[in-house]
């Protein structure tokens, strides 16, 4: 039984299919003129172009009814410009203009954010520098050293709690290159490899102490330029006042805004 309607549906098929290009090579011929014919031809070819241009451009014809969804309409920006300080690769720290998604009455969260987005690439900032060819450097994250945060006075004084443990295994990270100077050279052809050795990881480390001092830097004018609520700025490791082996920023300064 279904085997008889699978074979009476194509031969329908086949017949129309006849029909049809009949029907056209008797109208192109000129030997009938059926306008009832040609108007649904013509009908349903322009339906078959309109369905196919919509799959072209990858569309849904059905947006068509809905108004203004033809088009992409731009989407609304909702970053804001925030100043961020950036590493030269040397001692200076240059001025850029970054979009950053922040929050909103959450000065804790964007405070999170802002430092956070001290340690992305800076390769796309806009760069305020007097200087041709600056290309700025990435610094280290000081977001994940951060065991808490304090807002105090109402709002006018932070304190950040670093721990020191994570600061270490940060600059471990770090790769830095060192300068090749005259005595580095005497001392490959004269000194024993151990003691080369040795001063090199001295000079490692002094290294990225450096940059380090660069980033606590860059994070302080940052603060400040961001959130003028805030005045003053103080660092804890691991909940006392000390300082880091080496380290030029002192941390156990109060910072006051300029």
């Amino acid at each position: 039984m279904l085997w008889q309607k699978i074979k009476l549906t194509f031969k329908n098929s086949i017949e129309f299919v006849k029909g049809l290009f009949s029907n056209i090579f008797s109208e192109a011929t000129g030997e009938t003129t059926n306008n009832q014919f040609r108007f649904f031809f013509l009908s349903a070819s322009i339906a078959i172009l309109f369905f196919i241009v919509f799959i072209l451009i990858g569309k849904n014809p059905i947006t068509l009814l809905i108004p203004f969804s033809f088009y992409d309409l731009p989407s609304l920006d909702k970053r804001t410009n925030v100043i961020l300080y950036v590493s030269d690769g040397k001692s200076n720290l240059l001025k850029s203009k970054r979009k950053v998604l922040l929050t909103e009455n959450d000065l804790k969260k964007n405070l999170n954010i802002i430092i956070g987005e001290l340690s992305q690439p800076p390769y796309e900032d806009v760069i305020e520098s007097v200087e041709e060819n600056v290309f700025p450097k990435k610094l280290p994250d000081l977001r994940s050293p951060i065991i808490a945060a304090w807002l105090l006075d109402s709002n006018k004084k932070l304190i950040l709690d670093l721990d020191e443990n994570s600061i270490y295994k940060e600059l471990s990270s770090i790769k830095v290159k060192l300068e090749v100077n005259e005595d580095s050279i005497f001392d490959k052809q004269n000194r024993e490899e151990e003691a080369l050795e040795k001063k090199r990881e001295e000079e490692v480390r002094l290294a990225r102490v450096k940059v380090l001092n660069t980033a606590l830097l860059a994070l302080e004018k940052t603060i400040f330029e961001n959130f003028p609520s805030i005045e003053t700025l103080e660092f804890k490791l691991n909940g006392h006042s000390k300082e880091l082996s080496g380290l030029e920023y002192k941390l156990n300064e109060i910072r006051k805004r300029n």
